[in-house]
């Protein structure tokens, strides 16, 4: 009997020891394959990477696991959704602050080109007058 039992416990830790060495050897593997993609084809490794990252975003309401998961590819997409979104608000406020300068610089600069045609006007005026004023007299002196 007692044979039997160490027979039996021989087994028992031989497959353990078995299961054991193939997870081990699994692990190297898989370790390896991971090493080599990343030192050889960083391209590919990313296109991977970002097709999971896009599987668990698409997946993540199923469960808490892959929403765990999937949380970094939501807060880099929710921080471009913010910067995207304050840079049009920026660009915005930007170009109605200079169509709001420009239209301040057109309306002065058209008043100054008024007031002086006004006084050129003017100045013109009086200088018909001055002539004609003078016409008129030289020709009562004669």
């Amino acid at each position: 009997m007692n044979s039997l039992l160490n027979e039996t416990l021989g087994l028992l830790g031989t497959l353990l020891s078995s299961v054991f060495n193939i997870f081990t050897s699994l692990l190297v593997w898989v370790w390896s394959v991971l090493s080599i993609i990343h030192n050889d084809f960083p391209r590919t490794e990313g296109l991977v990477i970002g097709i999971l990252f896009a599987w668990f975003l698409i997946h993540r309401d199923k469960h808490p696991y892959i929403k765990l998961l999937a949380a970094p590819l939501k807060i880099i997409l929710d921080t471009f959704d913010i910067i995207i979104t304050e840079t049009r608000e920026a660009i915005g406020d930007l170009i109605g602050d200079t169509r709001e300068k420009l239209s301040s610089l057109k309306d002065r600069v058209f008043s100054v080109l008024s007031l002086g045609y006004q006084k050129t006007l003017s100045g013109l005026s009086s200088l018909k007058d001055l002539v004609s004023k003078k016409i008129r007299g030289g020709k009562k002196e004669e």
